[in-house]
């Protein structure tokens, strides 16, 4: 029938239903134009909301690839060269972005979280965590590994004095 397998000038199919079409700009969410990937829409309405990202906060974006996070955490922070206040690590490598360091590792080593702190000089006041577990197609265990993932990302947060444990800042989790 006409339109079907018809991909017209923005590469989608046309099909009987309506469906969104983010390649086609005029489809695409506020403030995805310029990212880095469409993951920066969460963090932008999740912060408008919330209003967690100020300037002068230091932030630690763990699984930071490809960068959408730290675009916008940096822009948020007024993180600048020289001055960074935004770090990022995950197994993949990250493009650089302007006002963030970012580091190739996994969290689940420790020298990874103590050297992520010494790149930031404190620990930091938000830990933002988009990391996600390989999974298995077994219900229950993926549904754990997301949880361990979870609270590894509160642990980076926090700080140990005494035995004490404090939590410092904001921990966001996308799960």
């Amino acid at each position: 029938s006409p339109g079907h397998g018809d991909t017209g000038s923005t590469g989608c199919a046309r099909r009987a239903t309506p469906r969104t079409c983010f390649r086609d700009p005029a489809n695409r969410p506020a403030g995805l134009s310029r990212s880095r990937s469409a993951a920066r829409g969460a963090p932008g309405q999740i912060n408008d909301k919330f209003n967690f990202l100020l300037p002068g906060l230091s932030v630690i974006d763990l699984g930071c690839a490809p960068g959408g996070w730290l675009q916008i955490a940096s822009e948020k922070v007024s993180s600048i060269i020289g001055n960074e206040k935004v770090i990022g690590v995950d197994i993949l490598k990250t493009d650089d972005i302007a006002g963030c360091k970012s580091i190739i590792g996994d969290i689940n080593d420790k020298a990874v979280g103590d050297h992520l702190i010494e790149l930031l000089g404190q620990k930091p006041d938000v830990v933002l965590s988009d990391m996600a577990a390989n999974t298995t197609g077994h219900r229950q265990t993926d549904q754990l590994n997301t949880i361990l993932i979870s609270v590894k990302a509160y642990k980076v947060s926090e700080v140990n004095k005494n035995t004490e444990t404090v939590l410092r800042g904001n921990v966001l989790c996308l799960i």
